[in-house]
């Protein structure tokens, strides 16, 4: 899987540099800009080391062509809900899309599937919509259609047990 590796820059706002003390959890969050390029998320997030009001960040971004950008490290801390016990522990993956496509669902899974791997999660209770540590509704797609958020999950339950 192709994954384009383009770190922040350093900044109390975006990328702190600190390191995480176990990840438990992966959060999937929606855009705030949702139709959005990676590369143009990644380089709204950038410009954020130039204020001091807005703490946002991901571990991952994946835009509706399935392109998949690595912003900050797995073991960095990324700001997705400003609790820092939740940021502490969770690998954020930010959708810059309203719908999910094909494409963008199996990449997506793709991803999901090798952080819980690589970190022993289990996709069924460890994948979560930051609705579901925050209840704000951040993704109304995965909230109002349950199914689909499900599906995802399973999904990559069902990709990892191919991959074992």
């Amino acid at each position: 899987m192709k994954i384009e590796k383009r770190l922040l820059s350093f900044s109390d706002m975006t990328r702190c540099g600190q390191i995480k003390k176990e990840v438990k959890k992966i959060l999937i969050v929606y855009a705030d800009e949702f139709n959005k390029t990676s590369n143009e998320r990644y380089n709204y997030l950038e410009r954020l080391k130039y204020q001091s009001d807005i703490y946002k960040s991901a571990n991952y971004i994946i835009d509706k062509k399935a392109k998949i950008i690595n912003i900050i490290p797995e073991e960095e801390i990324a700001y997705a809900t400003e609790i820092f016990n939740i940021d502490n522990e969770s690998i954020i993956v930010e959708v810059c899309s309203k719908k999910i496509s094909k494409e963008l669902e199996k990449k997506l899974v793709e991803l999901l599937s090798l952080i819980c791997i690589k970190n022993s999660l289990n996709p069924k209770k460890d994948i979560l919509r930051l609705y579901d540590v925050i209840n704000t509704r951040n993704f109304p797609l995965l909230i109002d259609n349950n199914m689909c958020f499900e599906n995802i999950k399973n999904s990559t339950y069902n990709k990892i047990c191919t991959m074992n």
